[in-house]
């Protein structure tokens, strides 16, 4: 067994002093350059360092039964002797189908028709429409990489992604509870965007949209703040002469994150939470050109679509082993268990106790092992992250954001303006049937009729 010596402080060969950004990349050069290759394969002049390496060799090169020729059944050593024999012989090997496909899905339905059309077989006209295509789309592509390259290394505009509740880094898909959190992180591990990274290399389609928080927006070259993007955009062309193309457009969603205030970009409304800001802009201010053919249901973007339908009318696969019935996704399956046959399946981190959902393991954790979402005001514990910022908000900033349009009388949520609105609009549909008092709500005919059994008892007394 041989061993491998790497500087993991910087990484750099210790061979050759060539220094790599990821380490997967400087042990892949270690092998290709610099390790003593101790495995010949038989057949051929060729060594391996790993058996692994030198089995998939053989198995693709030196097939046992060798590699016959279609055309005229003469038999090859190797896979290579194969394709000269074709070229040399029979005049070419066989050409792959250059037709451009819009997705993945789009070529399975049509391999599935078996309706490929061979490379020989088009018209020298079409071949060169759908080569120029391609190179148009490339061109896009590199365009658009190059605005957002522009934004953010002028600009101190933040980009990320949301999945799930959670703010995740642009970069380094690192996830954030909190957007200044996120904010913070991509300030001080990702100053600067490389278009040779990871990252910008895979922002390959033309159709690109990425997330931006324009909240504290200025130029990164003469510090100069800025409360409109467009009015950034023609600052950076004109005084610092940025390579942006401004007819590339719709590529950057911009957002406004600011604590307990997500402000929508295309209108005045403003939302506590980033989900409830992005349903609003999907309602409001989207065109829905994707309709479902299950339900009717309209979506912004076909994306968002696939998802509903894997999500609402995606095949039953998920069986429960003890009442046979099917769901569509594990989730739905976990929760059926827990409340229909009390099965346990959430354990605990901290002890080995088990629970039937998620919301009982957090409840066991604060009351158990202390741990929990924390209010920095007062101490007291939470199970979700959303409702300890609902108790900083209610409690202790008091916030009252919503104001009755009839007595302008202001309140937390939506939730208590609806029920201080009955006084207003409401009708009184609970009605005492001893002494015939209506009221608006249902529990203060309760309180009612306590009052009257309470007399009846003295009564008869």
């Amino acid at each position: 067994m041989s061993l491998s010596a790497y500087r993991l402080v910087d990484l750099k060969c210790t061979e050759c002093g060539k220094m790599f950004e990821y380490f997967r990349n400087l042990v892949m050069h270690v092998r290709k350059n610099h390790m003593e290759k101790l495995l010949p394969c038989e057949q051929c002049d060729k060594s391996f360092n790993k058996k692994s390496e030198l089995m998939a060799h053989c198995r693709i090169y030196h097939r046992r039964a060798g590699y016959q020729c279609v055309k005229c059944e003469r038999c090859f050593r190797t896979s290579s002797l194969l394709r000269l024999h074709l070229i040399n012989t029979h005049g070419s090997s066989e050409r792959k189908c250059t037709r451009i496909l819009s997705s993945l899905r789009a070529r399975n339905s049509i391999i599935s028709e078996d309706a490929l059309t061979p490379f020989e077989d088009l018209e020298d006209c079409e071949i060169e429409t759908q080569r120029k295509r391609l190179r148009e789309r490339n061109a896009i592509a590199k365009k658009n990489r190059e605005n957002i390259a522009c934004i953010l290394n002028m600009t101190t505009a933040i980009p990320f992604k949301y999945y799930q509740n959670r703010f995740t880094c642009f970069h380094c898909s690192k996830d954030f509870n909190e957007h200044e959190d996120m904010r913070t992180h991509t300030l001080m591990e990702h100053p600067f965007y490389d278009l040779e990274r990871k990252c910008p290399k895979s922002l390959k389609g033309v159709n690109l949209c990425i997330k931006l928080d324009i909240s504290s927006l200025s130029c990164r070259i003469c510090f100069e703040p800025f409360t409109d993007f467009d009015l950034l955009v023609d600052h950076l062309i004109m005084n610092h002469k940025a390579n942006y193309d401004k007819n590339v457009t719709g590529i950057m969603q911009l957002f406004r994150l600011e604590k307990y205030n997500m402000g929508c970009p295309l209108c005045p409304q403003s939302f506590s939470y980033f989900n409830i800001l992005l349903k609003h802009m999907n309602q409001e201010h989207s065109a829905k050109t994707h309709l479902c053919s299950n339900c009717g249901a309209v979506f912004a973007s076909e994306a968002i679509l696939t998802m509903h339908i894997a999500r609402i009318h995606g095949p039953k696969v998920f069986k429960c082993s003890d009442c046979n019935i099917e769901l569509n996704s594990a989730l739905k399956l976990k929760s059926h268990r827990a409340k229909t046959h009390g099965v346990r399946e959430v354990p605990c981190q901290k002890c080995s106790e088990k629970f039937p959902s998620e919301y009982e393991r957090q409840k066991h954790l604060i009351q158990a092992h202390d741990i929990g979402h924390k209010c920095t005001y007062c101490g007291k514990m939470f199970v979700k992250n959303s409702f300890m910022r609902n108790h900083i908000r209610r409690t202790h900033m008091e916030e009252k954001n919503v104001q009755c349009t009839v007595c302008n009388h202001k309140f937390f949520d939506n939730i208590l303006l609806k029920i201080h609105m009955v006084k207003h609009i409401g009708e009184r549909d609970f009605h005492c049937d001893v002494c015939g008092k209506s009221f608006y709500w249902k529990k203060n005919l309760r309180v009612h009729m306590a009052s009257h059994n309470k007399q009846a008892k003295i009564i008869n007394l």
